[in-house]
């Protein structure tokens, strides 16, 4: 009798273990579910980051050659403002003619010095949209080739054309290539060919040796509809010799 009881006592034991065994896995299938539930979240974080994310050097004020003369003959006292962007990615592929958002290009951190007639600006691309102008123009070169043979010109509402850039310099980080420009030779005020100042300025994306542009931005306005503008105190490190 002593030993069917033992025996019914080793039943139990195994019967009691089996749970145990069911619980490791389920815990185990938890863990995983949170580690994959964080994994989406900090990599969503990083998406979310880097969409907004310019480098220091890239949305500094660049003290240009004409810069660096107004502000050394005003002592200091110039006048730059700047100006959020309604609509700051490209909305037309001039090529195919779509009229859909392209959002291939992005731009942000414009700087108006009207005194100069200058306006610096930063453009954003990442990797894909560089790769897809590679295979739209038939160029089979990698991303920061194909970044090197992009050029930048301005118009305006009156048809002008501003291509005097007098700074191009391009930053990378991750997968973004952005482009710090200056321009020089715009009229904001009074234009010598009577037509008015600009009511709007555009950036136009082209490859180098073309002369239809890929696709156009809005970066600048003065107009009925839009005309906000805050002035721009720069960073010590900024106007440093």
């Amino acid at each position: 009798m002593e030993d069917m009881e033992r025996y019914g006592d080793y039943n139990e034991q195994e019967e009691e273990a089996v749970p145990a065994q069911k619980n490791v896995v389920l815990t185990c299938i938890k863990y995983l579910l949170i580690l994959v539930i964080v994994a989406v979240i900090a990599l969503l974080g990083c998406r979310l980051f880097l969409f907004d994310y310019y480098p220091k050097a890239a949305k500094q004020l660049v003290m240009t050659e004409s810069l660096r003369a107004y502000y050394d003959r005003t002592d200091g006292d110039v006048r730059i403002q700047t100006q959020d962007l309604r609509f700051p990615y490209d909305d037309i592929d001039l090529v195919t003619i779509n009229s859909n958002d392209l959002g291939t290009f992005f731009a942000d951190h414009l700087y108006v010095i009207d005194a100069i007639g200058e306006l610096q600006i930063t453009a954003r691309v990442n990797t894909a949209g560089l790769e897809s102008i590679g295979a739209l123009y038939g160029i089979d070169a990698d991303a920061d080739t194909i970044a090197a043979k992009l050029t930048f010109r301005l118009t305006d509402n009156y048809g002008r054309v501003y291509d005097e850039l007098v700074y191009c310099e391009m930053h990378s980080y991750a997968m973004y290539r952005y482009y710090k420009l200056a321009f020089d030779g715009i009229a904001f005020a009074s234009p010598d060919d009577g037509q008015g100042a600009p009511e709007w300025i555009r950036m136009e994306i082209l490859l180098e040796g073309e002369e239809t542009p890929y696709s156009y931005m809005l970066i600048y306005e003065n107009n009925e509809d839009f005309s906000t503008f805050t002035e721009y105190k720069p960073s010590s490190e900024e106007v440093a010799p």
